[in-house]
């Protein structure tokens, strides 16, 4: 299969749009979780995790009650 240089171009910024809105999804849950319970969420394995799940994730973390 050939690729053109015009394709190659739109997967690199498909992909690249992609990795920036998964790794905006993975900072903003870090800091409302290190917020809410005081440790960062080390166990969160974002690289199995699909960009709508991460923001499911996200989502079901603003819905928590913070640990006081």
């Amino acid at each position: 299969m050939k690729i053109t240089i015009g394709r190659l171009k739109r997967l690199i910024k498909e992909h690249s749009g992609d990795a920036a809105e998964r790794d905006s999804i993975a900072s903003t849950f870090s800091d409302v979780y290190k917020e809410k319970y005081g440790i960062r969420p080390r166990f969160m394995r974002w690289e199995e995790m699909s960009t709508p799940e991460m923001q499911a994730a996200l989502d079901k973390l603003y819905d928590e009650p913070a640990d006081v």
